[in-house]
């Protein structure tokens, strides 16, 4: 399971997919406010996942997705790509609303949860949220937070739900 979490595959097809016309296989299943929903077929199945980016990133391409994967049969997986390698041993802080703060785990570029309950656990504050904070420490630089919008986020999970049943 934590092999998955941190898949640099996962992070790359975020990426790509997120990039546009280059993800011929990947299908939109469409914008929800400040979140876009996708799918799209692999060697075992269907993957499904809700992104966004921060409100202000720079020309860092950092982005938050929330995936199910249903080859490996999972679901609600968080995903923070930061842009920048994480300072190696850091945590990432995960904040919704200000108040309920959820620790991820980081390797290389990427952020993830340590088990599928805190998964589950964001994603439902998540639901229930209107902004979210991501706090991190970069290999080399300053701490950096990032703030998303979270407008948008209940559709666009409803659309990954329905595609990934």
């Amino acid at each position: 399971m934590a092999a998955m979490r941190k898949s640099p595959m996962l992070v790359l097809s975020m990426v790509v997919s997120l990039a546009g016309p280059a993800a011929a296989a990947t299908d939109s299943l469409g914008t929800f406010g400040d979140w876009q929903a996708y799918a799209y077929a692999e060697k075992g199945g269907k993957v499904c996942y809700a992104a966004s980016s921060p409100k202000a990133a720079g020309k860092r391409k950092a982005f938050l997705t929330v995936t199910h994967r249903l080859s490996d049969k999972t679901r609600d997986v968080v995903q923070v790509a930061s842009g920048f390698v994480y300072k190696k041993g850091s945590a990432v802080e995960v904040v919704v609303d200000g108040f309920n703060k959820f620790p991820l785990f980081t390797d290389g570029d990427g952020a993830w949860a340590a088990t599928p309950e805190a998964d589950r656990a964001l994603v439902g504050a998540m639901l229930k949220g209107k902004t979210l904070t991501v706090s991190g420490v970069p290999a080399t630089g300053a701490a950096t937070t990032d703030s998303y919008s979270l407008n948008g986020f209940k559709p666009a999970k409803d659309a990954i739900d329905k595609a990934c049943k």
